[in-house]
């Protein structure tokens, strides 16, 4: 399969599960507890596993491409610059997370610190797609150490999931 018939597939997929995405966080989650509510949950549920197997199918396709290598070369340049607007959202993120700061418990001081470290290596990672340099790969573990935090602040300020 080539690369293009793999993005032509992902550009079908993309808006149909944010379509499906946001009719179920309408319709079917309840506003103040977060949970589905009782009466849609098989469709909840229906709606779930469309998304998912068609990330996994456009996924999966992906995975088989030929020609890989001629690709990469023409891509390092998106790539670096999709690094770098990562980089950038974290530090909105940053500047949004203040406000929490000084009102907040002590893990928000760690989620900023965390976000900026995110930030640093999204940056980093889209520099290194420009001008090559060795990146411990290590350092790719400090975003999922955020969005785990990240989950886990949201889980416990909102008292009515905790």
């Amino acid at each position: 399969m080539k690369h293009r018939h793999a993005l032509i597939l992902l550009s079908i997929a993309l808006p149909i599960c944010v379509l499906l995405r946001t009719i179920q966080m309408f319709f079917t989650i309840d506003a103040a507890t977060g949970f589905v509510k009782q009466q849609y949950s098989a469709i909840s549920v229906i709606i779930t596993v469309i998304i998912c197997a068609a990330a996994a199918s456009v996924g999966l396709l992906a995975a088989t491409i030929d020609n890989t290598k001629q690709n990469e070369a023409e891509q390092k340049p998106l790539v670096a610059l999709a690094g770098v607007f990562a980089g950038g959202m974290f530090v909105y993120q940053t500047v949004a997370g203040f406000t929490q700061l000084f009102g907040g418990a002590w893990y928000n001081i760690l989620l900023i610190f965390l976000t900026l470290c995110s930030a640093f290596v999204f940056a980093a990672y889209g520099v290194r797609n420009i001008y090559e340099y060795e990146m411990p790969k290590i350092m790719l573990i400090v975003p999922v150490l955020y969005y785990i935090l990240k989950l886990i602040s949201v889980f416990v300020s909102t008292s009515e999931l905790s």
